[in-house]
Order: C-alpha cells, then structure tokens, then sequence
C-alpha cells in the first residue's frame, strides 16, 4: 500500500510540473510586416538576393560570386552563411573570408540529410551578426531548399511560428523557396523541440526541482523527475526523456539531434 501510495504521489507531482510548464507564458518579439509596396516577383529575381527580415538577406550562391562584392558592399553585408556539400566545395566559395565573416556548413539538398541540427548554430551566427549591428547573408547555391530551411527555422524559433507561416512569411519576400519534403517535415517537428527547450529556460528552479508531495507514511525523499531529468544537463538520454514528455507526438529522432547540441554544449 505505501508503495502505491507512493507511486500515486510521483504521478500527481509529474501532473503538476506539467501544469506548471503550461503556465509558463512564452513571449517573442512582433514579426516586421510586409513592405506595402513589394515588387512583383519575376523569374530573373531568383538569381539575386531579397531581404527577409531587416538585415537577414537570401539567396542563391550567384548573389556572393566574386563579381558581386560591390552589391554585398551596398547592402552593407557583413556575414555570410554559406550552405554546401563537400562536393560542390569547387565552385560553391567563401570568396571574402577577409572581408566577411563566414559560417559555412556542409548540408546535402537530399530528404534524408539532418538539417536539423545545424539550426542552433546559425541561429546563434545569426544573432550575433544582428545584434551588433550588422547585415547577413544566407544563401546555398539556388537559395531555394537548404538556405531556405535555414532560415525558415531561424524565424521560426525567433517569433515563435509554426512551420506553415514561417514558409508564407520567407516565401512572399523570395518566392521560388522550396524546402525539400525532409527539410519539411524536420521544420514541422522542430516547433515542439524549440518550444520544449524555451519553455525549460523559463522555468523557475521551483517548477523544475520542488519536491515530491509524499504521502502519508511513504519512506522514499526522491526528488521530483524534473529535477532529475533536466538539472543533468550533461545527459543526452536525460535530456530526450524530459522533452519526449513534454511533447511525447514529436519524433524521438528529431528530439535527441536538439538535445543532443544542448548537452554537448554544456550548462
């Protein structure tokens, strides 16, 4: 009976650190609105770079060539992300590392490439380069699947928006974007992870480590799972059981990439 009792007791303390979690009001900045007198999108504007956000620009690889230093220059760009796979390192160039500032990543366009975990790392570069005051650039080599997911998850976690709108608010400033179906669903399931990982930043310590409320007669001082799961910042499989709880309709694949950065980033 004391055993039941017990178990009784972990359970309705999990019920209430899941309230507690669903208490916790997440709060992100206004998205910038569309320019009232946007051009009409032409085929011949894919080969250029359209600006997203003030500051985040897109585009295809023909937009950061070598004969294009002078555009970048006006636009005042700064950084640059640039997306390729090792095979096309021959013709896809960092052509100003000593000018700009580069973050290039070796993404495959192909639905089973994991995207995903590329995403805190350009979301940090990203910041980095707005916070200070300067301009960035994404782009891959068409600026249509690789470079657009990246940025699609950027806004994403910045705004707080579903996959769906995040994709209408990029693809009416550069419509030819076309993330491929695995970029697609990796974005879809990176909203509950990014939420996940939000939400747990905000939580007091309170909500993440108050004690078990132990029932009469119950022996067992255990600390509340939260504590043990999240306050081990160093365990991967710790880490992926608390988000899995959190959001047990995401993919366990897809949770232990994220988690998986966060840990290996240490607390």
């Amino acid at each position: 009976m004391v055993g039941l009792q017990c178990q009784l007791g972990r359970y309705s303390s999990l019920n209430d650190e899941r309230r507690a979690m669903e208490n916790v009001k997440l709060q992100f900045p206004s998205l910038p609105l569309c320019k009232e007198e946007a051009e009409d999108w032409t085929y011949p504007m894919r080969r250029e770079m359209q600006e997203i956000l003030p500051g985040l620009f897109l585009g295809p690889y023909s937009a950061a060539m070598k004969c294009k230093l002078s555009v970048l220059q006006k636009s005042g760009i700064t950084h640059v992300i640039c997306i390729r796979q090792n095979i096309e390192a021959n013709f896809i160039k960092p052509n100003f590392q000593q000018l700009l500032r580069y973050l290039v990543l070796d993404i495959a366009d192909n639905p089973v490439e994991n995207i995903m975990r590329f995403f805190p790392a350009s979301k940090e570069f990203i910041d980095g380069c707005l916070q200070t005051g300067g301009k960035i650039l994404i782009h891959g080599n068409a600026g249509i699947s690789r470079s657009a997911a990246v940025v699609i998850a950027y806004i994403m976690e910045t705004f707080g928006l579903k996959y769906r709108d995040a994709f209408t608010y990029v693809q009416e400033r550069r419509f030819c974007i076309n993330p491929n179906a695995g970029f697609v669903h990796q974005l879809q399931e990176y909203e509950a992870i990014y939420l996940a990982k939000l939400t747990i930043k905000m939580m007091s310590p309170l909500q993440l480590g108050r004690p078990l409320c132990m029932q009469s007669g119950a022996t067992d001082p255990s600390p509340s799972p939260w504590l043990c799961i999240l306050h081990c910042s160093f365990c991967v499989w710790k880490s992926v059981l608390a988000l899995t709880i959190l959001f047990p309709e995401s993919s366990s694949d897809a949770i232990y990439v994220t988690a998986a950065e966060e840990v290996s980033s240490g607390p």
